[in-house]
């Protein structure tokens, strides 16, 4: 387990705090052996919190995150992450979900999840390209049905 995704899970005791608290007190309570040993206890459990902080870029790229934090990556970018995938698709689909969300609706971002998920080969989409529009509801679409479409 890496140090990144123990840091996750809680304290890491062999982790030390880079700034010590004790360090950005007044001298005259530096001196004191009671806030000494209080700081320094309060060293032990910061120290991850600021671990966490440093290496938070870690944290938010998908390839580097801990497995366990790629479900919250993907609700960030709005992926539903099936938990049987492999972690590699898993990250790669966190990992390409911002450049295919900017292509949201078109064939090239359909492609491009379809072959993440299924991996290369031969993908066959077909559009007609045409749109259609009601100023009412109605359970059928409006104008000519383009071929393989459904609607309601």
């Amino acid at each position: 387990m890496s140090a990144v995704a123990r840091l996750v899970r809680g304290t890491v005791p062999e982790l030390r705090m880079p700034y010590p608290i004790v360090g950005t007190l007044p001298a005259v309570y530096q001196e004191d052996p009671f806030t000494v040993r209080f700081t320094a206890g309060l060293d032990d459990v910061l120290a991850v919190i600021v671990a966490t902080l440093d290496d938070i870029d870690a944290y938010v790229d998908p390839v580097l995150a801990p497995e366990d934090f790629l479900d919250w990556l993907a609700g960030w970018t709005g992926v539903t992450l099936d938990e049987r995938w492999p972690v590699e698709l898993r990250r790669a689909l966190v990992a390409a979900a911002v450049v295919n969300y900017r292509g949201r609706g078109t064939l090239a971002a359909l492609r491009a999840q379809l072959e993440l998920v299924t991996g290369p080969g031969q993908i066959e989409l077909s559009d007609n390209g045409g749109v259609a529009v009601s100023t009412t509801p109605a359970p059928t679409c409006p104008g000519p049905a383009p071929p393989r479409s459904s609607c309601g």
